[in-house]
């Protein structure tokens, strides 16, 4: 009598190596930051791409800026504003009447400020750049919370993808934004940049805005928070 034996072999099935996925630095994921670079008419994404991707987004809007003269010209206004003028991107998205609103604004605080000091500040470009960020920002904020966070929303589908897309995909963490999350705005600044002066000024430009909409009870309670008595 013959007898056949079946041979099986468990032989585990190949399963295709899930992509590795980078996590993108802290120093390039400042969204908020990039998004307002993208209102002057310069693509932060652009920078990523191929060689470029060392080029920091803030530097294609500051390399025209570092090497004018601090301070005001004849017209009253600062010679980074000029300037900015003068390289007007094409697909700048902040009308020049508001651009120029926006450095009347920096211009008046700025001699408030200056107003009883023995030496008058004069801004380098990093800090007045800081000043018509918040300038811009505030003034959206509180004219059009909506059309803010659609903005802004729109920026951040498009920042994820561009990541999503890469040779090797790179997950930024960066959710869209909720109505809740626009009142919170955080300014990064280097040691010795004068970041008390600025927020002097960032005071009353939060100031400026809420009365102008109506909104000046808005400043009844403030709370400044600092890691030291000095």
């Amino acid at each position: 009598m013959a007898t056949t034996t079946a041979k099986t072999t468990d032989k585990k099935a190949k399963v295709p190596r899930a992509k590795s996925v980078e996590t993108l630095p802290f120093s390039e994921k400042l969204v908020l930051n990039q998004w307002l670079i993208s209102l002057f008419g310069i693509d932060p994404l652009a920078a990523h791409q191929h060689k470029q991707r060392k080029v920091r987004p803030l530097y294609m809007l500051t390399k025209t800026l570092a090497d004018c003269n601090d301070g005001v010209g004849p017209d009253n206004l600062h010679h980074f504003y000029t300037q900015l003028q003068l390289n007007r991107q094409p697909g700048a998205r902040i009308h020049p009447d508001a651009l120029l609103q926006y450095e009347k604004n920096i211009v008046d605080h700025t001699v408030w400020l200056n107003a009883g000091r023995d030496r008058p500040i004069e801004w380098k470009y990093y800090q007045w750049l800081s000043l018509l960020f918040t300038e811009v920002y505030l003034d959206r904020y509180f004219r059009d919370p909506q059309a803010l966070l659609e903005s802004l929303n729109h920026f951040v589908a498009r920042f994820n993808a561009h990541w999503a897309g890469q040779r090797v995909p790179t997950a930024t963490g960066i959710s869209p934004y909720t109505a809740e999350e626009l009142n919170k705005l955080c300014l990064q600044n280097a040691t010795g940049s004068g970041k008390t002066l600025l927020m002097h000024v960032n005071y009353r430009q939060f100031a400026h805005y809420a009365a102008q909409h109506g909104k000046a009870k808005a400043m009844t309670r403030t709370l400044l928070i600092t890691p030291n008595e000095g």
